[in-house]
């Protein structure tokens, strides 16, 4: 009877471990995600190798970002062109209210490759900083967010959407606990 009250007791304090570890651990876990004015980021899509969905998934991203309150700068570039007075084009880099500080931006990569009646196709959405040191973004593994899949051009774009619903999510969820 004593084995079976001791062994009873590891059990329950394992399990309050498990259940409570995690959750402090997660909570902690992205708050690198915290950024100063959140409600303005820099999505740079990669979407060349799918093109024929590409402008409805820049459109998705820029709905789902503007619903959540957060207004998007969305390019397939780390440059712009602009034009200056006499009409000459000049190369800038993107605006540095959306890059200084390591301030946070959405990298997000797509390829589709038509197989047959479906698309096969992956989409990878990671946050990152840029830089400015060496002049490149550098990625977090985490938090990333995933799919892969074959479907048809609809069932694509409805991969896409619950995908960078989730990513937005995360983002929110990080920078909401700081405005309180």
């Amino acid at each position: 009877m004593r084995a079976y009250s001791r062994l009873l007791s590891i059990l329950l304090m394992a399990a309050l471990v498990a259940l409570i570890v995690p959750a402090q651990t997660q909570a902690n876990e992205y708050k690198w995600l915290n950024a100063s004015k959140y409600e303005k980021i820099f999505v740079y899509t990669d979407f060349k190798e799918c093109t024929v969905v590409a402008d409805q998934l820049n459109e998705a991203i820029k709905i789902i970002l503007l619903r959540s309150g957060i207004k998007p700068a969305i390019s397939d570039s780390l440059v712009f062109q602009t034009n200056d007075e006499g009409g000459e084009s000049i190369t800038e880099l993107l605006n540095s209210q959306l890059i200084d500080n390591h301030k946070i931006f959405l990298y997000i990569y797509g390829r589709c490759l038509e197989y047959g009646s479906v698309y096969i196709y992956q989409f990878d959405i990671h946050f990152a900083v840029f830089d400015k040191k060496n002049s490149n973004a550098l990625l977090f593994s985490s938090p990333r967010h995933s799919v892969f899949g074959a479907d048809k051009i609809n069932g694509v774009k409805k991969a896409f959407k619950k995908l960078i619903e989730d990513a937005v999510a995360d983002y929110l969820s990080a920078n909401m606990k700081n405005t309180k």
